[in-house]
């Protein structure tokens, strides 16, 4: 498992794990205020991109937040046998109310998703250049 610095000391290139993040939110929020509707067309990849992180990595979250067994190590693993039984009562009593299905049609199919009026792109309102 690759290991990702966090404690805030320079990584890889000298560059803090921090920056990055901060860099990251940067750029995404300089580019979708500059480029509005002009990003329209990465729509696709980033549904799917999104879609493979709810089925992959929110379920591994929820799951280790919800029963905490994150932080377990080998030894105290094998011998708790209630965090099994808690994810697998909790699964059931999701299924039964239906919360699981509507969560599937909503965030993989998108059987009730609504159609948004294109963004306000600075670049073109404000600023008056055409891309």
């Amino acid at each position: 498992m690759p290991y990702i610095n966090t404690s805030g000391r320079s990584g890889v290139g000298g560059v803090r794990f921090r920056k990055k993040i901060l860099v990251g939110l940067t750029l995404g929020v300089a580019g979708d205020l500059f480029l509005g509707e002009h990003a329209a067309s990465w729509r696709g990849v980033a549904n799917v991109f999104v879609r493979l992180l709810q089925m992959s990595v929110l379920p591994c979250v929820t799951v280790s937040l919800i029963v905490g067994i994150g932080t377990l190590n080998r030894g105290t693993a094998r011998h708790d046998v209630e965090a099994p039984r808690f994810l697998t009562a909790w699964i059931d009593i999701k299924k039964q109310d239906g919360m699981i299905q509507a969560l599937y049609d909503h965030w993989i199919l998108g059987l009730d998703a609504k159609a948004r009026e294109p963004r306000w792109p600075i670049l073109r309102n404000v600023l008056g250049w055409e891309l």
